[in-house]
C-alpha cells in the first residue's frame, strides 16, 4: 500500500476543521463511555449475585471489581469493535494499522529507554505535586496510588500490559492521529498526544501519558514529515472551537479534580 499524506490547505477551514476534530472527540469519548457501562454493568452484576448473602460486604464486592481486568477487556473488545464501525467511512480507519518503517533494534532501544526514563520522572513529578497541593492543605495522594496501582489478578496484568496499550495504540495513534494528520504532520502528533493525555482522567496520569504520547507519536513515520510543517493559529482556534473538544476536556477535567482531597486540620 503506498501512501504519503501532505498537508491539504483547501481542508483548513474553520467548518470542516470543527467537524473533523468533533467526529474524532466524539468518537472518543463514545469508545470512554462503552467502557464506564460495561463496568457499571459489570459492578452490579457482583452486587447482585451477592446482596443476598448473610456476609455481603459492599467494600469488598468494589474492590474485587477493581482488581479484575475482566470487564475492562471486554469493555475494550466492544469499544473497539464500535470504534471500527464509527469511522467506517472515515481515512483514519484505511490507515490505522499502516506504517512506513519497521521497529528495528535501535527504535527499540530508545522507546524501551524512553519508558524507563519517563517511570522515573513519574515519580519526581507526582512527589512534586503533592508538595505543591500540600502547601495549599489539600492532596493528590490517591491519585497517585491510582495511577501507580500494580496488577493483583491475572485479567488486570493482561489489560494492563497488553490489550489496554495495544488498544489506545490503535485509539490514538491509529484513528485519532491519522485523523488529523491531513492538517500536518506535527499538528497530529500534538493533538493526538493532548487528547491521549486527557482521555486517562487523572491528573498526575494525564501529564505522563501526553508528554509520553508525544514522544512516541514522534517517533513514527511522520517524524521527518513533522520539520516540514508548522501549527497554525487559524487552525489551533478552530479546533480549540471544537464543541465535542470542550465537552471532552470538561469531563476529563472534572474526574481529575474530583481526585484532589483536603487534608484533615
Amino acid at each position: 500500500m503506498s501512501y504519503d499524506s501532505q498537508t491539504n490547505q483547501k481542508q483548513w477551514n474553520k467548518k470542516e476543521i470543527r467537524k473533523n476534530t468533533n467526529k474524532l472527540v466524539r468518537g472518543v469519548l463514545l469508545y470512554e463511555l462503552i467502557m464506564f457501562l460495561i463496568v457499571i454493568a459489570d459492578i452490579t452484576r457482583r452486587i447482585m449475585n451477592t446482596f443476598r448473602n448473610s456476609d455481603f460486604n459492599m467494600d469488598a464486592v468494589l474492590d474485587e471489581a477493581i482488581k479484575s481486568g475482566t470487564s475492562s477487556i471486554i469493555a475494550v473488545i466492544l469499544g473497539l469493535a464500535f470504534l471500527f464501525f464509527y469511522f467506517k467511512k472515515s481515512d483514519s480507519r484505511k490507515l490505522v494499522f499502516y506504517t512506513r518503517d519497521k521497529m528495528t533494534g535501535r527504535s527499540f532501544l530508545v522507546l524501551l529507554t524512553v519508558f524507563m526514563s519517563a517511570q522515573a520522572a513519574f515519580s519526581l513529578l507526582g512527589g512534586g505535586m503533592e508538595l505543591g497541593f500540600n502547601q495549599f492543605g489539600y492532596s493528590i495522594l490517591g491519585e497517585i496510588k491510582d495511577a501507580s496501582s500494580n496488577s493483583s489478578t491475572v485479567s488486570m496484568l493482561l489489560y494492563a500490559s497488553f490489550i489496554g496499550p495495544v488498544s489506545e495504540e490503535i485509539i490514538f495513534r491509529g484513528f485519532v492521529m491519522r485523523g488529523f494528520e491531513k492538517y500536518g504532520a506535527r499538528y497530529a502528533v500534538v493533538m493526538s498526544a493532548v487528547i491521549f493525555g486527557l482521555f486517562h482522567g487523572n491528573m498526575i496520569q494525564s501529564i505522563f501519558a501526553g508528554l509520553v504520547g508525544l514522544i512516541l507519536m514522534k517517533k513514527t513515520e511522520l517524524r521527518e514529515r513533522m520539520k516540514e510543517t508548522k501549527i497554525d493559529g487559524g487552525l489551533l482556534g478552530a479546533t480549540c472551537s471544537s464543541i465535542w473538544l470542550l465537552i471532552f476536556f470538561a469531563f476529563q477535567l472534572f474526574q481529575g479534580i474530583s481526585g484532589i482531597e483536603k487534608l484533615p486540620v
